[in-house]
């Protein structure tokens, strides 16, 4: 890997660059003047440490539809990219750091897909109970308006998908089928 940060400039490397999966130094680095539209942002366990990210303009996420945050050493708070989200479909968090996150997704005003993951590098655990799902998922519905489902990590490799009108949720075997090729962020 090549050294990147405020002394690379990329402004010349792919200036058409829609679809970007990388850690904290590629984003500070890559997202500036493009239309990025398919972001996997994996924040490495060394950056949450000690990397102080380059500020990025909000307006540089504004582009964004399919968005997926975090990864096996977790991510920063979801809270500060909220209001420069506008255009957002699609959001998987890995992790959750606090279920006040789940309401905070209202501030997404054209989200249709949640995904909640869990890559831990501390070992698998549920991230939400059955109890707290059913307590917090309808509230996300409600808060959501036009969010179709929820797909929940419940085991390894397994999810479970939440509907919006309320029909029994399912179980979903294949990771492909929460996280489509299509979008570009598995």
């Amino acid at each position: 890997m090549w050294p990147i940060g405020p002394e690379l400039d990329t402004s010349g490397i792919c200036p058409g660059l829609q679809v970007l999966h990388g850690n904290n130094r590629i984003v500070d680095a890559f997202i500036p003047g493009r239309r990025i539209i398919s972001l996997k942002w994996s924040p490495a366990l060394e950056e949450l440490r000690i990397y102080s990210p380059v500020y990025i303009p909000p307006q540089e996420f504004h582009h964004l539809r399919y968005f997926s945050y975090g990864g096996y050493a977790g991510r920063p708070l979801l809270r500060t990219l909220l209001p420069h989200l506008p255009r957002l479909e699609v959001l998987e968090l890995i992790g959750l750091q606090c279920v006040e996150e789940l309401v905070m997704l209202s501030e997404i005003p054209m989200l249709r897909v949640f995904i909640l993951s869990n890559r831990s590098r501390t070992g698998w655990r549920a991230l939400l109970s059955l109890r707290e799902r059913e307590a917090y998922f309808p509230q996300v519905f409600t808060a959501c308006d036009i969010l179709q489902h929820i797909d929940i990590n419940i085991e390894a490799l397994k999810y479970q998908r939440w509907f919006r009108d309320g029909s029994p949720n399912r179980p979903v075997f294949e990771v492909n089928e929460v996280l489509l090729p299509s979008w570009n962020i598995s």
